[in-house]
C-alpha cells in the first residue's frame, strides 16, 4: 500500500548540461530516459515524480525553453514516494536553480496532511 504524496514545483533552470534538459524534456513527457549519474535516476519509480498518477502515463509537468537559455519546469503530482524521489530530483535540479537569497519553489505533501516547503539556495536545496 502506501501513502501519496503531492508533489508540487517550478523552477527555472539556467546551466543545465544539455544531456540533462533532455531527460528532463523525456520525463516531462511521460517517458522513462537514459539514467544519468545522480541519486534521482538510481529510484525505481523515477518517472511517477512526472506523472499525474504514479501509474498512470498521463504528464503532470511542463518543460519550457527560455530566451535566455535556461528552462522553466513545472511539475504537479500526486504518487507514492518510496524511494525519496521527490528528494533525489530536488538534489539533481538545486545546482541549476539561480537563488541568491532562499527562495521557496513548491511543496511536498503527504497523504495524512503532514507537507513542508520546497526551498532552494546557493545551489542546493534546504
Amino acid at each position: 500500500m502506501g501513502y501519496y504524496t503531492s508533489f508540487s514545483l517550478t523552477v527555472k533552470l539556467v546551466g543545465m548540461p544539455k544531456e540533462e534538459i533532455e531527460a528532463l524534456e523525456l520525463l516531462s513527457a511521460g517517458y522513462d530516459c537514459p539514467a544519468l549519474d545522480y541519486e534521482f535516476f538510481r529510484c525505481e519509480r523515477r518517472e511517477a515524480a512526472f506523472r499525474c498518477r504514479g501509474d498512470d502515463n498521463v504528464p503532470a509537468s511542463v518543460l519550457k525553453r527560455c530566451r535566455d537559455g535556461g528552462v522553466l519546469l513545472t511539475i504537479r503530482s500526486y504518487f507514492k514516494d518510496y524511494g525519496n524521489e521527490t528528494g533525489n530530483l530536488c538534489e539533481w535540479l538545486a545546482p541549476y536553480v539561480v537563488a541568491p537569497e532562499p527562495l521557496k519553489c513548491g511543496s511536498v505533501r503527504g497523504e495524512e496532511g503532514s507537507g513542508y516547503p520546497v526551498i532552494f539556495h546557493d545551489g542546493k536545496v534546504l
